[in-house]
């Protein structure tokens, strides 16, 4: 159909594959699946000429089927966690990569060489066609994943709406750009996207929170070279939780890695590069995720993602020795009593107090 006329301009006698046929990225092909007992007949119509350009048969009922944007390639996963790339016009098979967790998703990137894939609510996984044998890019932990390609093929953004998401070279696996995301709570509805010329990146949800970031530059290649990993407190994106002492005094900013960082009022960019420089960690050793500031501005609560709770003192910097573990879902606050001498932990409809001095319980609700 012509979508600025509404006419019909032509008929594709697809069969019983209409259902389930899907248009490439290009607008220009129909892919369309023929499943059977003993194997499965991808059809890819043209548009042009209405007529079937490129066909291909592989065995059994495929688990995922994704083309690149222009359908030169297509990657068929089956449900023993294998997944086959062909070019779609010669038929050749050019690479078959094993992944260690079964797919729920594939994502073929422009151009044909780099495959991402979505391991449901496990992680995501990023590979190269032509180097199949081990993976760019592997990150599993629970959450709701999304992975996109931008629209050369030349980036990919992954990641989960809980931590943020990051932006990858789609050549080497590299992390050129800091997590950006609304920080949300699992959701199936999570969107994600570049802009058509890839200047802009988009992240939200229909019922919340939508947000427009400015895409990151990929730098030049390595050349082969191991690529370091470094550790950045302050990111662009401010997507840390962080909380501000009484008073002014400061700031106070939790870390992936599971530190928790005291800042001036008036932070120069010497201290915060110092401190982007520590990694001598002595807090948690998970992401830190909520934080809770007592009246005084003298203490400070965390709590990671594994729902461990330690206190920290605002003037040293330091945790006190102690650190208690909250049994099942996270935490979702952290409130000192107004003496500073309790703390409160509530994780969905249970309240605990525990004492700040040596962290024993005090009560439970």
């Amino acid at each position: 159909w012509d979508t600025s006329s509404g006419d019909r301009l032509m008929t594709l006698p697809v069969g019983i594959a209409s259902s389930s046929a899907t248009l490439t990225q290009d607008g220009m092909h129909l892919l369309a699946e023929h499943r059977g007992d003993i194997d499965t007949r991808l059809e890819l119509w043209s548009l042009e000429q209405g007529e079937i350009s490129a066909e291909i048969v592989v065995a059994g009922v495929p688990a995922q089927v994704a083309t690149d944007p222009v359908a030169s390639r297509v990657a068929v996963a089956d449900y023993d966690r294998a997944v086959r790339v062909w070019d779609f016009a010669t038929g050749e098979l050019l690479a078959q990569i094993d992944l260690p967790v079964q797919p729920s998703a594939l994502f073929l990137a422009a151009g044909g060489d780099a495959l991402g894939v979505v391991h449901g609510q496990s992680g995501v996984s990023l590979w190269s066609i032509s180097r199949p044998q081990r993976p760019l890019l592997e990150e599993y932990a629970l959450g709701d994943w999304r992975l996109v390609f931008s629209p050369s093929g030349a980036s990919a953004i992954a990641g989960r709406a809980e931590t943020g998401f990051q932006t990858y070279s789609s050549a080497d696996g590299r992390l050129v750009g800091p997590p950006i995301g609304v920080r949300s709570a699992a959701d199936k509805s999570t969107m994600l996207a570049f802009s058509k010329d890839e200047q802009i990146i988009y992240a939200g949800t229909p019922h919340g929170v939508s947000r427009f970031w400015k895409a990151t530059e990929i730098p030049p290649g390595t050349d082969g070279g191991v690529v370091e990993n470094y550790h950045s407190l302050w990111q662009p994106s401010a997507d840390r939780v962080m909380a501000a002492l009484p008073g002014g005094r400061g700031m106070v900013i939790g870390d992936p890695a599971g530190d928790v960082h005291f800042l001036s009022g008036a932070p120069s960019l010497s201290e915060v590069q110092a401190l982007s420089d520590d990694v001598n960690f002595v807090g948690h050793t998970a992401e830190v995720v909520r934080l809770g500031v007592d009246r005084s501005g003298s203490r400070v609560a965390s709590a990671a993602t594994d729902n461990t709770v330690r206190v920290w003192s605002a003037e040293s910097g330091q945790p006190y020795s102690w650190i208690v573990e909250i049994e099942g879902g996270m935490v979702d606050k952290l409130v000192f009593s107004p003496d500073g001498n309790l703390l409160a932990v509530l994780k969905g409809t249970a309240l605990m107090l525990f004492n700040v001095v040596d962290g024993s319980p005090v009560a439970d609700f």
